[in-house]
C-alpha cells in the first residue's frame, strides 16, 4: 500500500491521480491512502498497518516531513519514503533517510512512474515479494517460498520455515510479480520455486517435498526448458 501525507489536501489527491496514470499502476492497482496529518499517518503505523512507500511533503504546517520520517522509521525500517517540495532546500537530509528520491514540484505522471520504477526494482533486488489483502500488507521473501498454488478465489503460499499462509488475491497478478527467472508456472495455478524442484520429466515435476505436479499439456516443452535453462545459468 502507498500513503501520502500532504497538509494540503487537493496536493495529495492530486498526487495520487498521478500514480494511477503511471503505467505501473494500471498494471497492478494497489491503494492509495491518503493523510492530511502526519499524526494520523504514525497512529496506523503503530497499529500495525504496513506501507511499502510513503511520499511525504517536507512541510506539513508547522511540522517537518524529514523530522517525522525518522519517527515512521524507527517504527518501519522497511517502508521506502519519498519526498516532495518547492525547493532543493532540504535534498541532503533526505538522503541522510536514504529516501528513495526527492521530488521538486510541479510532480508528473513521468517523475511519478521514476519513483514506481525504483521502488519495484529496489523488491526485486531485495527478493522480496509485497501482497496487499484487504487493509493489511504482507512481505515474504522469495528465497523462502516453496510454492503458490490458487486455492479459493485465493492463493495459498507455502514457505521453508513458516507455515502456509492464504491470501485473497489474483494468482496471474503473483506470477507476473514472480516473473524473475527463479520461479516457474508448471501447471494451471500451480507456481513453482525452481530451486525447490527435485526433478522433471515429460509429464510431471517432483517437488522435494515429495509432491507431484503433472505439467500443462499445452506448455509442457516450454516448462522443460525454462527449467532447464534454470539450471544451466546456475552451474
Amino acid at each position: 500500500m502507498i500513503a501520502i501525507c500532504d497538509d494540503e489536501r487537493r496536493d495529495g489527491e492530486e498526487l495520487a491521480a498521478l500514480i494511477r496514470e503511471t503505467p505501473d499502476w494500471k498494471a497492478h492497482p494497489f491503494p492509495i491512502q491518503l493523510f492530511d496529518k502526519p499524526a494520523e499517518l504514525l497512529e496506523e503505523i503503530k497499529k500495525g498497518n504496513r506501507f511499502g512507500l510513503i511520499f511525504m511533503d517536507i512541510y506539513l504546517g508547522e511540522e517537518r516531513g524529514d523530522l517525522i520520517a525518522r519517527e515512521i522509521l524507527d517504527l518501519d525500517k522497511e517502508t521506502e519514503l519519498v519526498f516532495q517540495t518547492n525547493s532543493l532546500d532540504f535534498a541532503i537530509k533526505a538522503f541522510e533517510l536514504n529516501a528513495l528520491h526527492y521530488l521538486v514540484k510541479p510532480l508528473s505522471v513521468e517523475k511519478v512512474s521514476e519513483v514506481l520504477r525504483r521502488y519495484q526494482q529496489k523488491k526485486n533486488n531485495l527478493g522480496v515479494l509485497e501482497l496487499k489483502a484487504g487493509r493489511k500488507d504482507y512481505l515474504f521473501q522469495k528465497e523462502n517460498i516453496t510454492k503458490i498454488i490458487s486455492e479459493k478465489k485465493g492463493i495459498r503460499i507455502y514457505q521453508k520455515e513458516e507455515a502456509d499462509m492464504w491470501i485473497k488475491t489474483s494468482f496471474q497478478n503473483v506470477a507476473d510479480l514472480m516473473d524473475d527467472g527463479t520461479f516457474l508456472v508448471v501447471s494451471r495455478g500451480y507456481l513453482v520455486n525452481m530451486g525447490y524442484i527435485q526433478s522433471i520429466d515429460r509429464e510431471k515435476c517432483i517437488l522435494e517435498d515429495g509432491t507431484e505436479i503433472l505439467l500443462s499439456r499445452k506448455n509442457r516443452g516450454e516448462i522443460r526448458q525454462r527449467y532447464h535453462d534454470y539450471l544451466f545459468e546456475r552451474a
